[in-house]
């Protein structure tokens, strides 16, 4: 059976991240949950705050840390049913699902097309025009390995072995000039790949930006999202000041009848 511990990573200051750590079948899986606490009054034999007269907010974490040791655990009882060790980065992708189902999110979950991310990206992001024309050259690279293999490549297909596989098809193939077949310069194969991470970070951000504005507990998106404070989280996302008002007003607490 699965068990969850959670630990403070900075001892040594006034508030600090909580990490908790999930074990079963022999692995262990560090997840960042978004929660944060006073390392004085963190008791760590029972990985919870301890409850005192001075430091109020210790129920409140506390009933935010065992909602996600449910969670966590709930995620990994569904890997021991199928008796499987999932990779990290296929355990987070489940506790990034299991956040979404249980916030209500019912937005289009499927992840979008690479492609049509990154050419409207480049269309409307405000960068030079050098730096527009090398996510082009990305973009024709990437359009070309998808004919190869005759897929269509989302967000979700961007891992370690993808990269690769990429980075292989790269070297194999060429390009004329004056008259001689050339390989790509192991420049040009980074670049691709470097403009292929930028992609997948403005998704993500994206994505984060999207499930704020569909009234999503920032703590939620937080705990996939890998932000240990609140001041770190809003700068990475992108609202606007009228937004941010919108989604104020719009909160629960100020439609009550």
């Amino acid at each position: 059976m699965a068990t969850v511990k959670f630990f403070i990573r900075h001892k040594d200051k006034k508030k600090s991240a909580i990490r908790a750590i999930v074990s079963f079948f022999g692995a262990q899986y560090p997840v960042a949950i978004g929660v944060s606490a006073n390392p004085r009054f963190w008791n760590q034999s029972k990985c919870r705050s301890r409850t005192e007269r001075e430091y109020p907010e210790a129920r409140h974490i506390n009933e935010r840390l065992d909602e996600w040791e449910k969670l966590l655990k709930d995620v990994a009882k569904g890997y021991e049913v199928k008796i499987m060790t999932p990779t990290l980065s296929d355990f987070r992708e489940a506790i990034e699902h299991a956040l979404k189902v249980r916030s209500g999110y019912t937005e289009n979950e499927k992840s979008p097309y690479v492609l049509e991310f990154a050419e409207a990206f480049k269309q409307n992001c405000s960068k030079s025009i050098q730096t527009k024309k090398n996510y082009g050259v990305a973009i024709e690279h990437l359009s070309d390995y998808e004919k190869k293999f005759k897929t269509r490549l989302k967000f979700e297909h961007i891992t370690s072995e993808f990269y690769g596989s990429l980075r292989n098809h790269l070297l194999q193939q060429t390009y004329e000039k004056n008259g001689e077949k050339r390989h790509y310069a192991k420049n040009t194969i980074g670049s691709v790949i470097k403009n292929l991470l930028v992609f997948f970070n403005e998704a993500r951000r994206s994505g984060c930006t999207n499930m704020y504005l569909a009234g999503i507990d920032i703590y939620t998106i937080m705990g996939f999202s890998g932000h240990t404070t609140e001041k770190s989280f809003r700068k990475y996302i992108k609202i606007k000041q009228e937004e941010n008002a919108q989604r104020f007003v719009e909160h629960p607490f100020f439609n009550r009848p």
